[in-house]
C-alpha cells in the first residue's frame, strides 16, 4: 500500500505586493510504488486540485529509488498552484476604473499671497492673491492643474434588457451630473454562482458628471457589454475670494464660480488695485438620475 507524506520543506510560496498568495508549491515524498504511471496517478487523485483559491498547474514526478522486483520505490512529488487564469466576466457582472488623474484650470488667485517684494524704498501694492496683474489692473491669472476623476464603469446588460427606451435614457443623461449622492459597486460571482457586490467609491451630488458610452454585443453570452464614462471634481465649500474679502460658503464640483471687480486705492501706496466685488455660482449642466446606469 502506497504511503504519501507532505516534507517539512514544502509550500514555498509568491505573494504580490498587497500579500495576496499568487503561487505555492507543495512538495511529497511518496513510498512503495514501483513504477512511475502508478506515481503520477496517485498524486493526481490523491493531492487537492485546488489550494486557497489557485488552481493546480502542474506535477512533477521523479524517482529516488525503485526496486521493481519488490515492488517497492520512493518519489519526490513537485505540485505547483497558481492563480486561475481570468475568464471572461459574466452578463450582470460590473468592473470599475478609476484613474485619479488633473486636468489644466486657469485660476486668477491663489490661495495665499506667502510673500511680496518692491523696490528699495517701495512698498508691493497688496493685490489680493490676485496673480500677474498688468499696469491697467488687468489680471492675468495663472494655469495650474487642478485635481478631477476618470471613472469607468463595465457593465454586462442581458440582451433583453438593453433596450431601445434603456439606450434613449443612457443618451438623454449625456453631459448630466448626478442629482444624488451615489456608490460605485462592483460586482462579481463568487464560487457559489453568487452575485456579490462590493463597495468601490462614492460621490455626493453634484461631483460626477457623465461622459458617454461604449457598448458591443457578445454573442457567446448574450448580454451587451457598456462602458460609461464619467469625470468626477470635488465639491467645495468655503472659497475664499481676495484674502478674506469674500467667503463662497458651497460650490458643486460642476458649477462655476465667476467673480466681479471694482477698483480702488491700496491704502498703502495709493496704487490702484482690483478688490472682489462680487461672488456668483453658476449652474453650467443639468442634472439626472444616474441609478438608470
Amino acid at each position: 500500500m502506497s504511503v504519501l507524506i507532505e516534507k517539512p520543506e514544502s509550500r514555498r510560496s509568491v505573494q504580490n505586493d498587497d500579500g495576496d498568495l499568487q503561487e505555492i508549491t507543495l512538495l511529497y515524498k511518496l513510498m512503495d510504488v514501483s513504477d512511475d504511471a502508478s506515481a503520477r496517478s496517485i498524486a493526481n487523485s490523491s493531492i487537492s486540485s485546488t489550494y486557497d483559491g489557485l488552481k493546480r498547474d502542474r506535477v512533477s514526478v521523479e524517482a529516488v529509488w525503485v526496486d521493481t522486483v519488490n515492488v517497492k520505490g520512493e518519489w519526490n512529488i513537485e505540485v505547483t498552484y497558481v492563480e486561475e487564469e481570468d475568464s471572461p466576466r459574466k452578463t450582470n457582472e460590473m468592473e470599475v476604473t478609476i484613474e485619479e488623474a488633473s486636468e489644466t484650470t486657469h485660476v486668477s488667485h491663489s490661495l495665499e499671497t506667502i510673500a511680496s517684494y518692491a523696490p528699495a524704498g517701495e512698498t508691493a501694492p497688496d493685490q489680493n492673491n490676485a496673480i500677474n496683474v498688468g499696469p491697467d489692473g488687468e489680471i492675468g491669472g495663472v494655469d495650474i492643474p487642478t485635481p478631477v476623476s476618470a471613472v469607468t464603469v463595465t457593465k454586462f446588460v442581458p440582451d433583453a434588457s438593453a433596450t431601445m427606451a434603456y439606450n434613449n435614457q443612457l443618451k438623454a443623461l449625456k453631459q448630466h451630473v448626478n442629482n444624488a449622492a451615489i456608490t460605485l459597486t462592483k460586482k462579481r460571482y463568487n464560487s457559489s454562482g453568487s452575485l456579490v457586490s462590493t463597495n468601490v467609491e462614492s460621490y455626493a451630488a453634484g461631483e460626477l458628471k457623465f461622459e458617454g458610452y461604449t457598448r458591443s454585443y457578445r454573442a457567446a453570452e448574450d448580454d451587451w457589454q457598456y462602458t460609461f464614462r464619467f469625470k468626477a471634481s470635488p465639491n467645495k465649500t468655503n472659497i475664499d475670494i481676495g484674502d478674506g474679502v469674500i467667503t463662497v460658503s458651497s460650490k458643486k464640483g460642476w458649477e462655476y464660480l465667476s467673480i466681479s471687480w471694482d477698483e480702488e486705492k491700496d491704502a498703502a501706496t495709493g496704487v490702484v488695485v482690483r478688490t472682489p466685488k462680487a461672488a456668483y455660482v453658476h449652474r453650467m449642466f443639468e442634472s439626472g438620475d444616474f441609478t438608470v446606469i
